[in-house]
């Protein structure tokens, strides 16, 4: 697997969880 397309999915990955965390949770990292 290429290492940037990993970075880019694990960026996209980390943001998505982030978003969901937000809406639901209201948690802040």
């Amino acid at each position: 697997m290429d290492s940037v397309n990993l970075s880019i999915g694990m960026h996209l990955k980390e943001s998505l969880i982030n978003e969901v965390c937000k809406k639901m949770m209201k948690c802040v990292k």
